[in-house]
């Protein structure tokens, strides 16, 4: 098996990498510094020598990640740059709050490459899940805008214009976006084809309740979505439910703990709005987490067979008659 001498990392190698990598985190921080002067401002009003400081920063930038040697990674390296670069300018530029959390991890990790190295293990899985997690809340607000299939367009007409070397290729994005979608065949309507009216649901599931909540109601929700969250992260364990897992689900065990004991309708309304906004990033049934709280709703009394088949979920309530 090779060695690293072997391979031509010797002291001339490590030299020319420890310089490479000391002249990427300068250009790094003064990047950032450039986007954080920027992102004082708003886009009309921005001053212009700072968009301008910005973009020649980027580029010393750029120049700095091409610089670097052939090495032992050298590729994650240039990968963790490109990640850091994007979540800069979405979150710093363009005004992304989602891409915060990867931002700031990414320049962690860019400023510890001389002492602590490539990042890897832990450190680089927290910084792709944070930048995984950022691009799925952007596709889920352009498809739910409906402005998905325009920015598909406008990043492939630029991509191929600038690839091409023309100087029009940010013109072509804009005329792309603001073009009419392309007619597929999966658009076109077949002659013979029916639309059939939805099947109605023959039962009623547990997201089939009202919006009305005691502090029961409340507490059964909130573990709810704490078991689907440790279901999904046993079962797919991707970078959306570990991501989830490492953000939402702690807040929602400590709250489970503070819900043991009777608190006042004004806590717990504050508990609600608190989950409704946690909750959002990681979930896609924003109405489960819509509620109105109530003062204790009595309840009819818990038996055997609705405890084995129903679980911690509240019973209904206490008919009119029964409750006199």
């Amino acid at each position: 098996m090779p060695t690293l001498i072997d391979m031509g990392w010797g002291s001339g190698c490590e030299q020319s990498w420890s310089g490479a990598v000391a002249e990427l985190v300068a250009a790094a921080q003064a990047f950032r510094a450039a986007l954080l002067r920027v992102a004082e401002e708003a886009w009309p009003t921005m001053d212009v020598q700072a968009r301008e400081a910005a973009q020649a920063a980027s580029r010393m930038f750029w120049d700095a990640v091409s610089g670097l040697p052939a090495a032992v990674g050298t590729r994650r390296t240039r990968k963790l740059a490109i990640l850091w670069e994007n979540a800069a300018a979405m979150t710093l530029w363009h005004h992304r709050s989602v891409y915060a959390d990867a931002e700031q991890l990414g320049f962690t990790l860019l400023t510890q490459l001389p002492e602590m190295g490539v990042p890897r293990g832990r450190r680089w899985l927290e910084f792709r899940d944070a930048n995984k997690h950022a691009e799925h809340l952007i596709d889920r607000e352009l498809r739910s805008t409906g402005q998905r299939g325009a920015v598909m367009r406008a990043a492939e007409a630029f991509n191929s214009r600038r690839e091409a070397g023309s100087e029009a290729a940010l013109a072509a994005a804009v005329a792309a976006a603001a073009a009419d979608p392309p007619v597929t065949d999966t658009d076109k309507t077949h002659p013979h084809k029916t639309t059939w009216p939805a099947r109605r649901r023959r039962r009623t599931g547990p997201r089939d309740r009202g919006p009305i909540a005691d502090q029961a109601e409340l507490r059964w929700r909130i573990r709810a979505d704490l078991s689907n969250l440790r279901l999904e992260g046993a079962l797919i364990g991707g970078p959306i439910e570990r991501e989830a897992g490492r953000k939402f689900e702690p807040w929602l065990t400590d709250t489970l703990i503070s819900l043991d004991e009777p608190l006042p309708v004004s806590e717990l309304q504050q508990i609600a709005d608190e989950w409704r906004q946690r909750r959002h990033p990681y979930r896609h049934d924003p109405e489960w987490a819509d509620i109105i709280i109530v003062d204790p709703i009595p309840r009819q009394p818990v038996t055997r067979r609705w405890r084995r088949r129903h679980g911690d979920e509240p019973t209904p309530p206490l008919s009119e008659g029964q409750v006199s």
